[in-house]
């Protein structure tokens, strides 16, 4: 067989009484995969350029009547792979006449009887085939679909399918793999227009095939075409389906000839799991190993043992996915099978048009010094484990098969690291720590005292933040109260620093409280009151053509963002942004004859406003823009997250030229529109929400040769927000429901209770918010409403479950909970501050101090730059990101957090110096 290339092998099997029911092929020396082909004794596979070489293939059989061995093997087969040959296909000819029919192999070097050409439609007569003399003997002779027709008359024409590259046939086509074929049309009438053409059956999914050289082809006499398909990884990898291509060949006359082939998409393969390679075990001792089948695609294979030296109890299936190997004391290995012991699983893939087969080997190691013991799964490391369900594996060997088992069942909450029998006690966590059925007993020493402090709020314009430092081993239950205004609350405060925010109140003084009470029961206040911050200032810079428009630095030196707004007294040039630390900038067009004072609003630290003017000095920047900038490139334009989304809409336009760019937008399906000068690089500017605008934006501009461009930009579609009914501590009286939202962007979401007067709303970030209602005497049904990208209202609704905290819903398993979990973990990165400067600093609860961590950015050129490990500060659920030294222009990237263990987790940041 050649490398790098697709083969079959052919071969025979004599059942003569018929007591095989399916035959699987192996092969038993390497990992190089096989499949058996459907109705047909043939196997298929690709022959990497790894797997040169010689691979001995065994033929196991499946026995059709019980009682009899549940697999046995019957032959075996030798293929050798080369990089010296071109593989190609090969078919039956079993009349001799050239011609071949059913394919038989794909290889170097034809089996014996094969040919190279396909198209045959009678391989037992030797006087038919495509282009043979047509004879009054009753038969079609020729192959077009005609019989007996003589010169003169109007015949059909013929279709002749050859094969260039690839394999043809009901095999699996492989995904990324390009196949190639010629389609040939005789005509047997050379001045007779006829046509080509071509039709496709797809079962699942409905995806379309896309062909190199479109049809219908049309000409006279002999029409020849090259077609080539590459099946895409993505689309066709995930499920199997087959897929009938259909070619039709048509004369003047309406005759009509057709052929097709057969395709058939393989999925993904499952996957084999073990808990080691190597399992050592006692002799004459019960034992007990297990394998794991994970078929994400439901293939329902099924795992098999191939191996005869030890010996075991009946293996058992569980719904074909996982399979003990037990022994027992009075069947189990005895010192006549000490030593290193082979075994190999092997899962045998059940649907109908493949047999493909995956396996793994592990080694059972007889010692007869040892002795066997339970080992259980160990999920959070704490050395506590619990007795296996159905998606785990358990062992009764000598060893601990590897990380993540322990050698008792005795814990409590696998999940959780610090919760296990003898822990101690964190008192406010809601857990039983300790495993005694109790939870939070005992006194916590709350002796040290609690501080609270502001904190940068990632929407300034909405919310303080806050962040309670707790010195203390446990959990404090903490009230707040914001002075001179109704703002309070209550919040547990865990160990270490804990976050919350509180709305934004104008003229409020953000002297913030906190009351706790201590060990001894006294209560405690730490009073915060906000120092005095330094004024942000609007300067006037120099620009390109201060006649036309003008150019400003707005300057914050504090180190958190502000809300501003701006104006242009006397005009309707207005706006506002989120100003970051440091400098960042905007435009205005000039008024003529008007000194253009540009006034900036913005709330200091206690919520006053303040305003820094400044009129323009119409200063020209002399040779800051090259005179001679061609503009030949494409502009782009897409959405940006808002920070008030039931108010705006972002954008971001990229302008890859050295030069600005006039530019005008159209918002389609509204009256939206506007020109605006796009710098190079990135520019963002805002539109009103528009409710059903679809959000499709167009931008237009001109080229150096004065043409008109354009860009279309369609909002892509979104995730629907989920709802979910948390539980309540007292869920009489007051229920908890909590949205998740899994997309980058927050939403603005109304919340109310149908049938009462209870509503609200909130801003839901990515991840995960809450709110809170109290419980009626109705049906306690909640309802969230929000628009999605295309801003279409969109509604969910949910009643309430009415669980109690601490008390395991019965209808919740644990792979629900397991799958929740995993949810948070990959949804709930938070980075501020949005836009940053220098600084980005990274929140997500799969963060701890020792996990090793990766931080990469991608700009929207696709440049990425990885962070270098010295200019990551890591701490327990942050890291602080110092990213001064690189290279990073102004605008979006797509950040990239790699944690140990864990999926990538990926953000949208914005950087704005």
């Amino acid at each position: 067989m050649g490398a790098g290339q697709e083969f079959i092998i052919p071969y025979t099997v004599q059942d003569l009484d018929e007591t095989l029911y399916e035959l699987y092929p192996l092969v038993a020396n390497s990992d190089l995969t096989v499949w058996k082909r459907y109705r047909g004794s043939e196997i298929g596979g690709y022959a990497e350029e790894q797997y040169l070489g010689t691979h001995q293939i065994e033929i196991w059989a499946q026995p059709r009547r019980p009682g009899l061995p549940e697999l046995g093997l019957i032959t075996t087969l030798q293929l050798q792979i080369v990089s010296s040959c071109q593989s190609q296909a090969w078919y039956t000819d079993a009349d001799g006449d050239g011609w071949g029919r059913q394919l038989l192999a794909r290889s170097c070097t034809p089996p014996t009887g094969a040919v190279s050409q396909r198209g045959d439609c009678d391989d037992a007569n030797a006087f038919v085939y495509p282009g043979a003399p047509e004879l009054a003997d009753g038969l079609d002779n020729n192959c077009n679909q005609t019989t007996d027709e003589q010169a003169g008359d109007n015949q059909r024409p013929t279709i002749v399918v050859e094969e260039l590259q690839g394999h043809s046939g009901a095999l699996p086509y492989t995904p990324g793999t390009t196949y190639t074929y010629r389609i040939t049309v005789h005509n047997p009438e050379p001045d007779e227009a006829v046509q080509l053409s071509l039709s496709q059956y797809i079962q699942s999914p409905p995806e379309e095939f896309s062909f190199s050289s479109p049809l219908p082809l049309s000409g006279t006499g002999m029409l020849s075409v090259d077609i080539a398909w590459t099946p895409d990884t993505d689309n066709y990898f995930q499920d199997e389906f087959l897929d009938l291509i259909e070619f039709k060949a048509t004369d003047a006359a309406g005759n009509t000839s057709m052929t097709y082939l057969q395709a058939t998409i393989p999925s993904s393969l499952p996957q084999i799991h073990l808990a080691a390679d190597t399992f050592r075990i006692g002799i004459n001792q019960a034992f007990r190993i297990e394998a794991y089948l994970q078929d994400d695609v439901n293939r329902y294979a099924t795992l098999y043992p191939l191996n005869t030296t030890i010996p075991w109890d009946e293996y058992s299936i569980i719904e074909n996915t996982k399979t003990s190997f037990i022994g027992y004391d009075d069947l189990s290995p005895g010192p006549e099978h000490a030593g290193l012991h082979r075994v190999l699983l092997v899962a045998f893939e059940d649907y109908v048009y493949t047999r493909r087969q995956v396996y793994k080997p592990f080694w059972v190691w007889v010692d007869p010094s040892c002795t066997n013991q339970a080992w259980y799964p160990d999920a959070d490391g704490d050395g506590y484990g619990i007795t296996a369900d159905y998606n785990q594996t358990s062992y009764l060997t000598c060893d601990r098969p590897s990380e993540g088992y322990a050698a008792n069942n005795e814990d409590c909450d696998d999940a959780q690291a610090d919760t296990y029998p003898g822990a101690p006690e964190l008192i406010g966590d809601g857990r039983d720590n300790n495993c005694n059925g109790a939870i939070d007993e005992g006194l916590c020493d709350i002796s040290e005292p609690l501080t609270v402090a502001s904190t940068c709020s990632e929407d300034p314009q909405n919310f303080r933040s806050w962040i309670i430092y707790n010195p203390n081993h446990c959990a404090v239950e903490v009230r707040y109260d914001l002075r001179q205004s109704d703002v309070e609350g209550t919040i547990l405060a865990l160990p270490g620093e804990t976050i919350f925010s509180t709305p934004f109140l104008e003229r409020n003084m953000n002297i913030m409280q906190i009351h706790w009470e201590d060990d001894a029961g006294r209560e405690r206040m730490y009073r915060y009151r906000e120092p005095n911050n330094t004024g942000l200032r609007i300067f006037t810079i120099c620009s390109d053509d201060p006649a036309q428009e003008l150019r400003w630095r707005i300057h914050n030196p504090n180190e958190c963002a502000y809300y501003v707004e701006w104006e242009i007294e006397g005009s309707d040039q207005r706006g506002s942004y989120i100003a970051p630390p440091g400098d960042s900038y905007l435009t205005t067009t000039t008024i003529p004859n008007d000194p253009n004072v540009a006034v900036l609003m913005y709330y200091n630290y206690h919520s006053k406003k303040r305003y820094s003017r400044q009129p323009s000095a119409y200063r020209n920047c002399s040779g800051s823009q090259e005179p001679d900038c061609t503009i030949s490139r494409e502009l782009t334009i897409a959405s940006s997250c808002s920070d008030d989304p039931l108010n705006v809409q972002n954008w971001v336009i990229y302008n890859p030229h050295a030069c600005a760019v006039a530019v005008r937008y159209e918002l389609r399906d509204t009256d939206q529109q506007g020109s605006l000068q796009a710098e190079p690089g990135y520019t963002y500017f805002q539109t009103p929400f528009v409710e059903g605008s679809r959000n499709i934006i167009d931008l237009y501009w001109q080229d150096s040769d004065e043409r008109e461009q354009r860009y279309r930009f369609r909002q892509p579609a979104d995730e629907p927000l989920q709802l979910f009914s948390e539980c309540s501590d007292n869920p009489q009286q007051e229920l908890r429901w909590r949205i998740f939202n899994p997309n980058e962007c927050a939403y603005y979401v109304q919340w109310n209770m149908l049938g009462t007067q209870q509503r609200g709303s909130i801003i839901a970030p990515p991840g995960e918010s809450f709110f809170t209602t109290t419980t009626s005497q109705r049906a306690n049904l909640a309802q969230i409403t929000w628009y999605n990208y295309q801003n279409e209202r969109q509604r969910v609704q949910l009643a309430a479950s009415f669980q109690t905290c601490g008390d395991a819903p019965a209808t919740r398993s644990l792979a629900a909970k397991e799958a929740s979990e995993h949810t948070l973990r990959s949804e709930s990165l938070s980075v501020y501050p949005m836009p940053f400067r220098d600084v980005l600093q990274l929140r997500h609860q799969g963060i701890t101090a020792t996990a090793q961590v990766r931080v990469s950015l991608v700009s929207l050129s696709g440049a990425r730059l990885e962070v270098p490990a010295n200019q990551i500060r890591q701490t327990e659920g942050a890291l602080e990101l110092d990213l001064q030294q690189l290279p990073l222009a102004d605008g979006l990237y797509l950040l990239r957090l790699d944690i140990e263990g864990d999926k990538p987790l990926y953000q949208r940041v914005i950087r704005q110096r």
